[in-house]
């Protein structure tokens, strides 16, 4: 399209140019339409877009070219657009997006550009959109995205980079999107996600992470989503979910179930991860249907208030303590359920003994605690702490193997309770 062609329509408002063999844009090529606020520029055969190609569309308010053949997209190209609040860039044949070349585009509110080919998202790409609430970019090729690739985006409130390639989510990747509500970055093939990965999303309410391939999640990736209530983690191989992933989010949260449209609330007593392969640790049962693991003080029960041997007790000063408790409790009733043969009072006298050992080796471990180094204003609650502990744990065994002789009299097997209603702090 020459330059000048439309010189004498200085009153038109609208311009549909749309399904015509236009290969391209020459610069100034829609001199004197001042007064066009919408242009129409869709599946036609253009590849690219000179610079000032529309530098005298002072007044234009939308422009639409997407199904085009356009390739990449040079500085400086929609100089002079200080009106424009809607680009539409989709379905085009984009490899690389030149720095500045949305700089004068301060009014701009929202940019599409899915479906196209681009590879990666350089530093800076989206430099002077200080307008921008809506930015898409799904359906690319995008591998990586470059730190600080969104800054200056601070009004930036829904972010769409789902059917990518990405692979990995570097620290400060969304650093400078202080406004941004909804991320979605589900349907690409993420393994790993940086503990700074998600700075500064203090407004975030919506992220999707599911369908990918993330295997594990440092224990602080989340914590400044501080605003989140929907959470997606579905279908990913997850190995690893470290204690205190969620410590901090709201209790409103909802995290996805199986179905992709359908999330049930991450209360206290809410805990799902359907899709995913593995159950996470701090959980038992199958990764569909995992349940969470009640927690007193450092020792794990089950549903009903029994020591349960599956349970891996919460790193903490006494974890050593505990896990000798939860393994004495096991031996004494593999020892009841091996003597069959034996009287109910020989059975009886085993279980005292038992509960002897283990009442020492919890009054040693907190006698060890309470000896251990600490700071003066503790010194003397130390011992007494320790006797309540070691009190409570001793409590506890002596009604684990009341209720585990009482099954014994009644000839029924003893079996730890995997089902129920469990809850974690």
């Amino acid at each position: 399209m020459s330059a000048s062609a439309f010189t004498d329509l200085t009153k038109l408002t609208q311009l549909s140019l749309d399904n015509t063999p236009i290969t391209s844009i020459s610069a100034n090529a829609f001199a004197g339409l001042s007064a066009l606020t919408q242009m129409f520029l869709y599946q036609t055969q253009i590849t690219s877009i000179s610079a000032s190609a529309f530098a005298d569309l002072r007044s234009l308010q939308k422009l639409y070219l997407y199904g085009n053949r356009i390739t990449s997209i040079s500085a400086n190209a929609f100089t002079g657009l200080t009106k424009l609040a809607y680009l539409d860039l989709s379905y085009n044949q984009i490899t690389s997006i030149s720095a500045n070349a949305f700089a004068d585009l301060s009014s701009l509110t929202d940019l599409r550009l899915y479906f196209n080919q681009m590879s990666s998202l350089a530093a800076n790409t989206f430099t002077g959109l200080s307008a921008l609430t809506q930015l898409s970019l799904l359906n690319n090729q995008i591998t990586a995205i470059s730190a600080n690739a969104f800054t200056g985006l601070n009004a930036l409130k829904l972010l769409y980079l789902h059917n990518n390639l990405i692979t990995t989510i570097a620290a400060n990747s969304f650093a400078g999107l202080p406004s941004l509500t909804v991320l979605q970055v589900y349907n690409n093939t993420i393994t790993s996600i940086s503990a700074n990965a998600f700075t500064g999303l203090s407004a975030l309410t919506m992220f999707l992470l599911n369908y990918n391939q993330i295997t594990s999640i440092p224990a602080s990736a989340f914590t400044e989503l501080t605003t989140l209530q929907v959470l997606a983690l579905d279908n990913n191989p997850f190995t690893t979910l470290p204690p205190g992933l969620f410590q901090g989010l709201p209790n409103n949260l909802y995290l996805s179930a199986p179905d992709f449209y359908y999330y049930k609330p991450l209360y206290p007593n809410n805990f799902t991860f359907g899709g995913n392969t593995v159950a996470p640790p701090s959980t038992y049962g199958s990764a569909s249907v995992p349940y969470r693991k009640f927690r007193l003080d450092w020792t794990c029960y089950d549903g009903y208030g029994m020591l349960s041997g599956s349970c891996v007790p919460f790193p903490s000063i006494a974890s050593a303590s505990a896990a000798s408790l939860v393994s004495a409790v096991s031996a004494s009733v593999a020892s009841l359920d091996a003597a069959s043969s034996a009287s109910m009072a020989t059975e009886a006298s085993a279980s005292a003994a038992s509960a002897s050992s283990v009442w020492q080796t919890s009054a040693a471990s907190a006698a060890s605690a309470s000896n251990a180094p600490k700071d003066s204003s503790d010194a003397s609650s130390g011992p007494i702490i320790g006797g309540v502990i070691g009190g409570v744990f001793a409590l506890l065994l002596l009604a684990a193997l009341f209720v585990a002789l009482r099954r014994r009299r009644s000839r029924k097997p003893f079996a730890t309770t995997s089902a129920g209603y469990h809850s974690m702090e």
